[in-house]
């Protein structure tokens, strides 16, 4: 296989996971909740942790939001629960508790049927034929993949955290160079997890098996093919990128003409009408973000869907082994 051809597999993947987005447009929304599991774009998670990352000799409230927003979240509001008095204390725990499991639990409906529909390609789905396969099992099977995938990358960054910390010198250049070997070390372990999560994931919902299967089927598959794996993260990247660059020219758009009317509005003294264009203006951002959030990560789990069912049927070359080889001889 030449470069032309591993290239032309790529298009054809990316092509094919963009005509499946577009014709399951429907599910946009609750692809946007799938999102707020995991958005199938490995890089965008490691380029947005690595940079925010410091080093840190203890783990203060500034490290744990640097290895997760939500352990900056739970530390805020723990402090303002504090303040209650005891029985509101208990009634707003467990109202916050219940609130977080009914949002994991229909987040992970969503991503259940998001990659049921995603691996069926092209074919129209009713809402009645999906929730007929959904069963507790598949939600059980899916947090617990989720919940390693997570609990594995917390332990990476966490431990890179602390490595910063314990070999940070005085010596700025030293210092940097220190900073580049243990990203150099930590980076690998956190793309193969991502990586790992996401094609096991996948497994999860079409084979329809066991975790212990599922998992052994994506390291398998992982490990033969890890540089395909690399390759198809950093188109992804780069479509995740320009799509979101798109977005925010839009977003801006949007605000600049809502800014106009809204100075328009101010003078006539319509303090109604003001209130209808804020209104309509909140309303079209929150559509477009849901819409975009939907739009792509549909187009993310459709193409590592689409790799998958490649690997699973064909060998392939990488570009990248292509291009080294070439420059070798």
């Amino acid at each position: 296989m030449s470069i032309a051809k591993s290239m032309n597999t790529y298009i054809k993947i990316l092509k094919n996971a963009w005509e499946i987005t577009l014709e399951q447009k429907q599910w946009w929304a609750l692809a946007a909740l799938a999102g707020l599991v995991y958005t199938g774009a490995v890089f965008n998670t490691l380029i947005r942790t690595f940079l925010h990352l410091q080093s840190a000799d203890k783990l203060g409230t500034q490290q744990l939001a640097q290895i997760s927003p939500f352990f900056s979240w739970v530390l805020s509001y723990a402090r303002n629960m504090a303040l209650l008095e005891t029985p509101h204390l208990l009634l707003s725990i467990s109202i916050c508790i219940l609130i977080f499991v009914l949002i994991v639990f229909i987040a992970l409906v969503a991503q259940h049927m998001l990659l049921l529909f995603v691996s069926k390609g092209k074919k129209e789905h009713s809402w009645k034929s999906i929730c007929k396969q959904l069963r507790h099992i598949h939600i059980l099977r899916l947090f617990s993949i989720n919940a390693i995938m997570k609990i594995l990358f917390v332990i990476v960054i966490g431990c890179t955290t602390l490595a910063l910390a314990w070999l940070s010198t005085s010596d700025s250049s030293l210092d940097a160079l220190i900073r580049t070997g243990v990203f150099a070390i930590a980076l690998p372990f956190a793309f193969f997890i991502e990586v790992f999560g996401m094609i096991a994931l996948i497994g999860l919902v079409k084979k329809d098996a066991s975790i212990g299967k599922t998992m052994v089927r994506a390291m398998s598959l992982l490990r033969n093919h890890w540089l395909v794996t690399f390759e198809l993260s950093l188109i992804l990247f780069i479509v995740n990128f320009i799509t979101s660059a798109i977005l925010f020219v839009i977003l801006l758009c949007v605000a600049i003409i809502a800014g106009m009317i809204f100075e328009m509005t101010l003078l006539i003294g319509s303090y109604v009408l003001l209130s209808i264009i804020t209104f309509l203006a909140l309303l079209i951002t929150t559509a477009l973000v849901i819409i975009y959030a939907g739009a792509i990560t549909t187009f993310n789990y459709a193409a590592w869907t689409q790799m998958c069912n490649y690997l699973e049927r064909y060998s392939h070359f990488p570009a990248l082994e292509h291009m080294l080889r070439k420059i070798l001889k």
